[in-house]
């Protein structure tokens, strides 16, 4: 996703007080600044915190050696990034506390941002069974690098993806997250390559009433060329009203059968929401098999 990465493993107090100044420093007036935590985490008198590997919360002034949440909210809302990320896998339901419940509070979003959680406030998260990572941190990783997709649907897909995770444990895990977004935001953009193998103008030349009932014909006899050519034609209006439904429905028939070109447009219409919903998965899938 082309980030700058800053990484720090099996951390102390002063070690991720460091990290975090030396990340948003780093960070200062990017484009897009992601902070992801994945850890310990424990609600201490109301407040959320991130333990730190020495930490073990027996009491409340124990919290003095952990890392308290909101401050790292007010220091990534320091960089004057034009979008700000912030996602903690943490409220986990093992560890080594002797007091208190290890649930996360919920925290502000930052000014044009976003905060997830990987379960819902209250509650626990799982580390997963005989698993390399959590269901959170594997459904991150299954969805953050989706093509063309806005931030919104990434998440959805994540909330999605975790609830299924754990569908089988003693209690289904539901991340959740707050968003003060004021603008689309979109990870991975992919520009859509638009080649067609046929000149477009050799069949609108070709659109007379004689040329439509040829094509029709062979179109409906399964014809792949023939059924891209009526998508091209109620694609355009040309020698028909235009239809963009329609055309899309010609699209596919010819891009099912591999043509090229209508894989392409077919895209194409994905994309722009013309015809079908709106769909950039489906955008990238068919533009990809061109």
């Amino acid at each position: 996703l082309g980030f700058d990465v800053y990484l720090m493993l099996d951390s102390r107090k002063s070690d991720m007080d460091q990290a975090t100044k030396i990340f948003t420093d780093r960070a200062s007036n990017a484009e897009i600044v992601m902070f992801y935590y994945i850890g310990h985490g424990q609600q201490i008198a109301g407040e959320t915190y991130l333990l730190p590997v020495e930490s073990s919360v027996r009491r409340e002034s124990d919290k003095y050696y952990c890392m308290y949440g909101p401050q790292i909210v007010a220091r990534i809302n320091e960089t004057n990034a034009q979008t700000k990320l912030i996602f903690l896998d943490a409220c986990r339901s093992e560890g080594n506390y002797q007091m208190g419940a290890t649930q996360l509070f919920s925290m502000e979003a930052p000014v044009n941002g976003i905060v997830m959680f990987s379960t819902k406030q209250g509650d626990f998260a799982f580390d997963g069974y005989n698993d390399d990572s959590t269901p959170f941190t594997k459904a991150f990783c299954n969805n953050i690098g989706l093509e063309n997709t806005r931030i919104e649907i990434v998440l959805s897909n994540i909330v999605h993806d975790v609830t299924k995770l754990t569908s089988n444990y003693i209690e289904k895990q539901i991340p959740n997250y707050n968003n003060s977004l004021t603008h689309e935001v979109t990870l991975n953009k992919v520009s859509i390559s638009i080649q067609h193998n046929v000149d477009r103008n050799e069949i609108i030349e070709n659109s007379s009433d004689a040329g439509l009932q040829f094509w029709l014909k062979k179109a409906e006899q399964g014809d792949a060329d023939a059924q891209y050519n009526l998508g091209v034609l109620y694609d355009l209006g040309r020698g028909v009203r235009q239809d963009c439904s329609e055309a899309a429905k010609w699209y596919r028939k010819a891009a099912k059968q591999g043509n090229a070109s209508a894989q392409c447009d077919l895209g194409v219409l994905y994309f722009y929401g013309r015809g079908v919903s709106q769909d950039d998965n489906k955008a990238v899938k068919w533009s990809r098999k061109a």
